[in-house]
């Protein structure tokens, strides 16, 4: 119940966001997505999208789009608008988008992305896209007043649960240098993991999980599991 009560306000968080957002640019849909590791997306939260959109975008369309998460992340975009993007993918692709968009009636679409960890380490973790439809009016506002709001989102996305989790790994990984096996081997212990549940989830044998904590323990510093999870609680 505890565990789904805080999931449920998360989840508002975004709702909220994308409300918000909607309400800014008076356009009718909105959706939120999270950006996973290999930059493949998950649907979050949508908000006025048309039926039917999504799953034809995912099936057919998602390679033709301009403002495809992965080709954003690897630009290091945090702000992309499809009227500057479309150019920039080859004809025969813009020409299925575009077709697929008006189908669909969406006439305009503005993409954020969200982004954690140090400059140089940087990682995109979630997105939200806005699709003007029909009469909506077109996006407007210029890079400063875009990169604000952009700002304000963000900021406001940190209270959802996810996000805060992202915020303690790219600190373990990128301020106190853990490797990705040892942030994994962070996350099970601060879930209550032991060694043997950890040596079991990852495939490990025992003798290296116990190397990896010492590791661990060396790195940040401390010198008791319990000591570990409070840590890396504080961390975000």
């Amino acid at each position: 119940m505890g565990v789904q009560a805080a999931s449920s306000r998360s989840d508002r968080l975004i709702v909220e966001s994308l409300e918000f957002l909607r309400q800014f640019f008076s356009v009718r849909g909105a959706m939120f997505y999270w950006i996973e590791p290999d930059l493949d997306t998950v649907n979050g939260p949508m908000l006025g999208m048309p039926p039917g959109l999504t799953m034809h975008y995912r099936a057919e369309m998602r390679c033709h789009d301009p403002l495809l998460a992965s080709r954003l992340v690897l630009k290091g975009m945090a702000i992309a608008d499809l009227t500057q993007e479309a150019g920039k993918v080859s004809a025969d692709s813009r020409r299925q988008y575009m077709a697929f968009l008006e189908t669909y009636r969406v006439t305009g679409n503005l993409d954020f992305v969200f982004w954690t960890g140090e400059t140089n380490h940087r990682r995109a973790f979630a997105g939200a896209s806005l699709l003007r439809m029909d009469s909506d009016p077109s996006f407007t506002g210029d890079s400063a007043r875009l990169e604000a709001l952009h700002r304000y989102v963000a900021f406001n996305l940190e209270g959802h649960e996810r996000v805060r989790h992202e915020r303690q790994f790219a600190i373990l990984r990128d301020r106190i240098g853990l490797t990705a096996r040892e942030c994994s081997i962070c996350e099970l212990v601060a879930a209550g993991a032991t060694n043997r549940d950890i040596a079991d989830c990852l495939g490990l044998t025992l003798a290296t999980v116990k190397t990896y904590m010492r590791s661990v323990f060396d790195k940040t510093g401390v010198e008791t599991r319990t000591a570990l999870a409070a840590r890396i609680a504080t961390l975000a």
